[in-house]
């Protein structure tokens, strides 16, 4: 027999105690008032069954039927707030796939709107559920579920009535709708976004800490009733419809889990009143969620497998011991019910990429590709960056060039910095002279065009920056290996296979060869850099501590490439915890060296104002995360610090070359 037990409360007391009430901003006009459906006289399967073509659109969506998803989602878009969401879900993936300004106002117009439609819902199912407790007492719970007060632990009949399942769907979708909003400004690098992102979250508190409070009672009195006729799931189940419930652990969850992965930089600026949000209990919701079946169960699983696949690449060598495992877990669980899905045929990429298996990474990307110019041109675009980024892994700098050609003549996401990576690829293959590799950086400033809050975006600020340094500086471009600067600004060396990285080895020491003499100590941080970063990866500890100590020596001197600084400050952590791994060291050798890693952290953090802040910041945040959890084990072992195989991460989609 199934049991449940009492979720515990959120450390932070998240969704306990509600900030002031926030209304939402968009109302209903005259016509849509008309239209909505009042869900109040619905019973819980009656419930279940208005929700089951929302089901049905989530496969068709993962199936690349976009426009058969929307035909499906459109009929009630208007009428209910599930189906207004999803709608709003749906754009607010595409905008994350293309960062267009227009397509994330888009977004929030609609899941606003279905924030408004949620509110509507939950004014007429308030006024009926107040009708009918006025109406007779005695009959307060027999319309919602068979059971009774007695189920919900109603003491008294002075008690506040639980609310009604009509009330509690609206409540969800309400919060639900602030909350997928705010992700829409979470990874947008701006103090402007933030704050935005800062605002929808607050706002969503209120209508989660309600829903969270209905959500603990019942479970708490289906354990309090102990064993009976029907099992404690089959209990719950008859006091929420499923979609609800699972509604209810997705957003708990998925609200923790941001919350308590913000850097304090982050944190502060948009002010979430001191919640760090509790990580382990949003897991756990999220994981239940997940094993579902739902309306929110694949949305959930797309979320835990999409966040462990992605941010396991900020650090591959600190989090993907951690990350990967779950990543793949998800990802290719959920690859069996949607095997053509180009969202998780990408996430499943990257995490390959991560784990170091570069040919199933490739094969994965090839496979969605395949698919994707005539299912979802906006996906196409991002499986393209992804195949361009793994050309540069492999140092396959003429098949990044003709990707990154394609993506600057679409006009994807940055015009600037895929010009920019034209011209660096071209230098880096040597196809072009360097005078027309220069006439190109010299165009890219003009390209600017990503701004949010009135503010260039860190890459587009270090395009300019560089196009700048070209300019001044004498000798051929691709001398500097400015495609391996590249590599090293999105963390990619962790992922390049080792004979690649001997390659890699090989160029940066005839560029710092040849750099000797010149004089220049925003050219050599960059070049001791990437190298202090190569030699990590090829585990020679001691010349990678080196060249990031000549890092330190010289900085005081360096004037354009101040992110460089705090990036090296950031690697010697991630040098002194490898190294203390690799020699195999064990107890309390192994605890100091992740001080030693945390120290570091500490001190890559006290760094600011430079290109690339809030990146590096969420970097330093997450393995400082991660430290201190495997500080607070009992026992700490160097073997739950090494990557897994591949293998044993992906099984039979692993690819004969990284097999």
């Amino acid at each position: 027999m199934d049991t449940i037990q009492p979720t515990p409360p959120p450390s932070s007391g998240l969704a306990l105690h509600p900030s002031p009430s926030t209304d939402s901003l968009v109302s209903l006009n005259d016509a849509d008032k008309v239209a909505v459906v009042d869900v109040s006289p619905l019973s819980i399967p009656e419930l279940e069954a208005l929700d089951a073509d929302m089901l049905r659109a989530i496969d068709l969506f993962f199936d690349n039927n976009t426009d058969g998803a929307l035909a499906v989602i459109r009929v009630r878009a208007r009428q209910d707030a599930l189906y207004a969401l999803g709608e709003g879900i749906f754009s607010m993936i595409k905008a994350m796939t293309t960062f267009d300004m227009d397509h994330i106002a888009t977004a929030a117009d609609l899941l606003n709107h279905a924030e408004a439609l949620a509110a509507a819902q939950l004014k007429l199912a308030a006024a009926a559920a107040a009708a009918a407790t006025s109406s007779s007492s005695s009959s307060k719970l027999g319309g919602w579920f068979k059971g009774g007060a007695a189920m919900l632990g109603l003491g008294s009949a002075a008690a506040a009535p639980p609310l009604t399942p009509a009330q509690l769907r609206s409540t969800v979708i309400r919060a639900e709708s602030s909350l997928i909003a705010s992700f829409l400004y979470l990874f947008q690098e701006s103090v402007m976004a933030f704050v935005r992102a800062g605002l929808g979250i607050r706002k969503s508190q209120n209508n989660y800490a309600t829903a969270w409070k209905e959500y603990q009672a019942r479970v708490a009195a289906v354990v309090a009733a102990g064993n009976g006729p029907s099992s404690p799931r089959e209990a719950l189940d008859r006091s929420m419809d499923q979609d609800t419930r699972e509604g209810v652990q997705f957003g708990i969850g998925s609200l923790n889990v941001i919350l308590s992965i913000l850097p304090s930089k982050v944190s502060r600026l948009i002010s979430i009143l001191g919640y760090a949000g509790d990580k382990h209990l949003g897991f756990a919701l999220l994981e239940e969620a997940t094993v579902s079946t739902g309306v929110r169960a694949p949305i959930a699983t797309l979320f835990m497998g999409g966040y462990h696949a992605v941010l396991s690449s900020f650090a591959p060598s600190v989090l993907g011991p951690t990350m990967l495992p779950i990543a793949a877990r998800h990802l290719t669980h959920a690859l069996t019910r949607y095997p053509h899905s180009l969202f998780h045929l990408l996430l499943t990429a990257r995490a390959a990429r991560t784990a170091r298996a570069l040919a199933t990474s490739d094969a994965l990307l090839h496979r969605a590709l395949s698919r994707a110019t005539s299912a979802w041109p906006e996906i196409a675009r991002v499986l393209e960056f992804e195949a361009c980024m793994n050309a540069m892994v492999r140092l396959d700098w003429p098949e990044a060039l003709r990707i990154a050609r394609d993506l600057q003549a679409r006009t994807y996401w940055s015009p600037a910095f895929f010009a920019y990576t034209v011209a660096v690829c071209a230098a880096m293959a040597g196809a072009e002279h360097d005078t027309e590799v220069r006439k190109r950086l010299a165009a890219c400033p003009d390209l600017v065009v990503r701004k949010f809050g009135g503010k260039v975006i860190s890459v587009e600020q270090w395009v300019v920056k560089k196009c700048g340094v070209w300019k001044d500086r004498d000798a051929t471009v691709g001398e500097w290996v400015p495609g391996l600067e590249i590599l090293l600004i999105w963390n990619l060396f962790g992922c390049m296979p080792v004979p690649t990285l001997t390659a890699a080895y090989a160029k940066i020491v005839d560029a710092l060869d040849r750099a000797a003499s010149a004089e220049d100590p925003d050219a050599l941080v960059v070049l001791y850099c990437i190298l202090g970063a190569v030699e990590k990866e090829r585990r020679d500890w001691a010349a990678a501590t080196r060249a990031l100590e000549s890092i330190a020596e010289i900085e005081d001197q360096v004037k354009v490439e101040t992110w460089v600084p705090p990036l090296a400050a950031y690697l010697r952590g991630v040098v002194a915890l490898g190294q203390a791994v690799d020699e195999n060291r064990q107890g309390a050798e192994l605890r100091d060296a992740v001080e030693t890693a945390k120290t570091w952290m500490g001190k890559a953090g006290k760094y600011s104002d430079f290109c690339f802040e809030y990146r590096l910041a969420f970097r330093i945040h997450l393995v400082t995360i991660q430290l201190n959890e495997w500080l607070g084990a009992e026992t700490l072992a160097a073997e739950m610090m090494r990557m897994p195989d591949a293998k044993d991460l992906f099984g039979d989609l692993v690819h004969e070359t990284d097999a």
